[in-house]
Parts: C-alpha cells; structure tokens; sequence
C-alpha cells in the first residue's frame, strides 16, 4: 500500500509539472497576442500622419494645376476654332471577302490662331489622308460599330494626324459623315 501511495503522489507530481508547462504556453500565447494587438493599435490610432502642412502643400499644388488645365480646357471648347474637312475617306474593312466598307468624312479642328496649320492641312492632305486610310482599312467591322469605338478612332486619328503634322497640333477631330455597308 505504501508503494501504491508513492506511484499516486509521483503521478500527480508529474501531471503537476506537465500542467505548469501548458500553462506557461498559454500566457506565452497571451502574450504575444497582446503585444501584436497592441502594435496594430500603435499604428491605427496612435502614430501620426504626416504633418498637415505636407499634405496641405501637395493638395493645394495639385488643386492648381488641375485648376488650371480645367480653364485651359473651358477656353478652347468655349469657341470653335478654324477647321479642316476631309470629305469622303473610303476604305474596305479587313474582314474576310471583303464584303465591307467605311466611309467617312472628319472636320479637324484647331486654335484660330493657327493659320500655317490650315496650309499645312491643305499642304500634306495626301500624307494625312494615307494615314487615316491605312488606318481605317485595318479596322473590322466590329471595331467601327458602337460610339466607344467611334470615340477611340477619332482618338487614334488625332493622334495619326498629330504625328504627321509639324506646324501645330489639331485640337479635336469630329465626323461629319460616318457610313459602314
């Protein structure tokens, strides 16, 4: 019986100490769970932004110039400037048999200020008229139809005739006439 009392007491003993070292784990766990929620909190509500007069500087700067493009931008819609027509701009599609054509006619327009442009729009019609045309002709018929894509060939034709020209820039490019068959 006395042994029997001594394996109790060793057992308990054991299950004492292995119960102290789970208990040590979960206030390690605590621990750190408190330490990262307390670093969280440290960055979310304690640490400061950078100061106002930084921001305030950067925002007023920007505030500005996108002031300034907006007034850019209300003076050249307000008035229509000199243009340019370019009338019956016939093109095949690329689709398969050839079945489908395009033809538009566009009206550039550009600052009135600008008279070399309009000589050079006159001047370099067959240059700019060859770029718009291998351009068109590389369209489908998918990529005429919808007023996206209208919008994005007009870009692109801006664009083109941009390039081309060396006495300015034209301003905005519009169709007159748009026919797809």
């Amino acid at each position: 019986m006395a042994d029997e009392n001594v394996d109790v007491q060793e057992q308990q003993a054991e299950e004492n100490n292995s119960g102290g070292g789970g208990k040590l784990v979960t206030i390690l766990v605590i621990l750190n769970t408190l330490l990262i929620l307390a670093g969280g909190g440290y960055f979310m509500f304690i640490k400061k932004d950078p100061p106002p007069q930084i921001i305030n500087k950067a925002m007023d700067k920007k505030a500005k110039d996108n002031k300034k493009k907006v007034e850019e931008e209300d003076e050249d819609t307000k008035e229509f400037g000199d243009s340019h027509e370019y009338k019956g701009v016939i093109v095949n599609l690329n689709e398969p048999g050839g079945s489908r054509m395009l033809k538009i006619s566009i009206v550039f327009e550009f600052k009135a200020k600008k008279k070399k442009l309009k000589d050079a729009l006159t001047k370099r019609e067959a240059q700019i008229r060859s770029t718009i045309i291998m351009y068109l002709s590389g369209l489908s018929y998918v990529q005429t139809t919808g007023s996206a894509n209208k919008e994005l060939i007009l870009k692109t034709i801006k664009k083109k005739v941009n390039s081309v020209l060396t006495e300015g820039k034209v301003r905005k490019v519009f169709f007159k006439e748009f026919v797809v068959q």
